[in-house]
């Protein structure tokens, strides 16, 4: 039993900081609305840290005090993915509309 709420808390983690990240997309999102890219940054930096927490144990992956880093590595890189597609999801939402002119206001 201890052990399925220890897992049950690394999953509450988890769903901790892809909520952070989402929150931070959503902002980044409503604040520059005219640059469409920003909402994207969120999900990158985390990734960013992610990955230098990996990097910076890349040569002891196998010790025991390298796991804290490789957890953080794993939480930060899935909140960054969920980050990356609710930007995404964000983009196709607000996508800008083009309207069609009919070829009667062409020629004239």
């Amino acid at each position: 039993m201890d052990d399925l709420l220890k897992h049950l808390d690394n999953w509450e983690i988890i769903l901790y900081v892809s909520l952070a990240c989402i929150g931070l997309t959503i902002l980044a999102g409503l604040v520059f609305k005219k640059h469409r890219y920003v909402k994207y940054i969120p999900g990158l930096l985390f990734i960013v840290i992610g990955i230098f927490n990996l990097y910076t144990v890349l040569g002891a992956l196998t010790e025991t005090q390298s796991i804290n880093n490789i957890s953080l590595f794993i939480l930060l890189v899935a909140g960054g993915v969920i980050g990356l597609l609710m930007a995404l999801i964000i983009g196709i939402y607000r996508k800008p509309t083009r309207v069609k002119q009919s070829k009667k206001n062409q020629e004239d």
